[in-house]
């Protein structure tokens, strides 16, 4: 179904990220995800609540080594940041697959869950598995805004192989990890707004395009664990 435009709303052009408000459905279901890396440095990504109202999904990568599998730490998810503030969510737990350390950096697995401390204020995403549309996204890249405000872009579904999807016309970069790929997005009322992929990696030799992994029943199951208070 084609997007429904607010009055007043520019029509997206594929490829171009725009700057998104973060004060309408659904990017208000977005934000930053600040943790910290064993090195003790500080780190950001994207993150969204889905499925549920305490419930973060966000890039695998964003919260355990892709070689080592260590976990990173002091996870603080701020929903609708915009160059500051936004709602402050803490967490009780993480969870991501070994299987993304192993072998190192296996996209297929690069996501992960965060079950929160505190409810979305703004309620979240829906969620779809085996990506059924063609796709929009969020994130917090460094080359559009240098990670302090939320961009939204017009991508469109590429191949699918091997657990990973291709995103055409997706120029983001280093920030946007794990920022959702809506479907249905729609502002004007509830329904739609399916998360059905993140940015997982993009490629220097192919510039344009995101890649993310496939949604499928493992990826549903990590979920519902986490829902379950992160239990195995």
């Amino acid at each position: 179904a084609p997007r429904i435009l607010e009055e007043g709303e520019a029509v997206m052009v594929p490829g171009v990220p725009t700057q998104a408000d973060v004060g309408t459905r659904p990017f208000w279901n977005g934000g930053v995800l600040f943790f910290t890396k064993p090195d003790g440095k500080d780190y950001q990504c994207t993150a969204a609540f889905m499925g549920q109202n305490n419930t973060l999904m966000t890039a695998a990568h964003c919260v355990r080594d892709g070689s080592t599998g260590a976990w990173y730490s002091n996870f603080n998810f701020r929903r609708a940041y915009d160059n500051g503030g936004g709602q402050s969510v803490g967490w009780k737990c993480a969870m991501a697959y070994y299987m993304w350390a192993s072998p190192p950096n296996n996209y297929k697995y690069d996501y992960a869950f965060i079950l929160a401390n505190t409810t979305s204020g703004a309620g979240w995403l829906g969620l779809k598995t085996q990506i059924p549309y063609s796709t929009w996204t969020i994130g917090y890249p460094q080359n559009y805004g240098n990670n302090k405000y939320m961009y939204e872009v017009e991508g469109d579904k590429g191949p699918i192989g091997g657990g990973i999807v291709q995103m055409n016309n997706n120029p983001m970069n280093f920030g946007a990890s794990g920022g959702a790929w809506i479907a249905e997005l729609t502002t004007p009322h509830v329904g739609g707004n399916y998360a059905v992929g993140l940015n997982s990696f993009i490629r220097s030799s192919d510039p344009g395009k995101m890649w993310g992994p496939y949604f499928d029943s493992e990826f549903y199951s990590l979920y519902q664990k986490t829902v379950n208070n992160c239990t195995e």
